[in-house]
């Protein structure tokens, strides 16, 4: 039922479906937030350990197609306002990617990949994979999916290059927290990326798109076009 996040040698934990019906109205106001939202957190974070802020998003998100799309539109709005510093997403999407990152149902859920695709695709966000044996990062009964994970913008992997994710063992829960390590750069992060009239006129550049464009991903339908489209750029 819950999830962490660590970063760099300060420590931020986010604990997602605590099994508690809070007041979210009354919540929200006592510790300053601007906006009431069901399935996500949003936070911008400083500290003096780095000399610029990032921000992070943590996600809860509903069970039901219908209601994530007012989630993945969050995201849409988020990524455009948040493209010119690190930007950490990570939580429970209670979706997947791909068809092998769920064992134990028939279920079409076809859709639902779909949409959660478009949504990274759309946003520009990078999947953050995971270190070691543990795939499917929850369970009940026979049925794994990996329903959570941490994804990051250009951004973050320019200032945190060595950022790494781990799935830990599960204890009492059905999820299997995360572990999220990050370790700083002194590169400041680069400004928003900028097409350039005069790239199109050298020599080798439709050689450079085309073998950039080319290189295998290790992932299928729009998550590959997302990685891409990214790699090129």
């Amino acid at each position: 039922m819950s999830n962490s996040f660590i970063l760099l040698t300060n420590h931020l934990l986010a604990l997602l479906e605590p099994m508690t019906t809070p007041n979210f109205p009354n919540f929200c106001k006592k510790l300053g937030f601007q906006e009431d939202c069901a399935q996500d957190i949003e936070l911008k974070c400083s500290s003096a350990l780095i000399p610029y802020p990032f921000h992070g998003s943590f996600v809860y998100a509903k069970s039901t197609r219908t209601d994530r799309r007012t989630l993945w539109n969050d995201m849409r709005m988020s990524a455009a306002s948040n493209d010119h510093l690190p930007w950490i997403v990570g939580g429970d999407f209670n979706c997947f990617l791909s068809l092998d990152e769920r064992i134990g149902s028939h279920t079409d859920r076809t859709l639902d990949m779909k949409e959660f695709g478009q949504m990274v695709s759309d946003t520009a966000l990078i999947d953050m994979g995971y270190e070691g044996d543990i795939q499917y990062i929850w369970s009940r009964s026979a049925l794994k999916e990996r329903l959570d994970r941490i994804f990051v913008n250009n951004v973050w992997s320019d200032a945190f290059p060595k950022s790494t994710v781990n799935h830990l063992p599960r204890l009492k829960s059905d999820h299997s927290p995360l572990f999220f390590k990050a370790c700083l750069t002194l590169v400041k992060p680069p400004a928003s990326f900028r097409y350039m009239n005069m790239w199109a006129r050298h020599h080798n550049f439709l050689n450079n798109v085309a073998e950039v464009w080319n290189c295998p991903t290790s992932f299928y339908g729009l998550t590959n076009l997302s990685h891409k489209l990214i790699r090129v750029k």
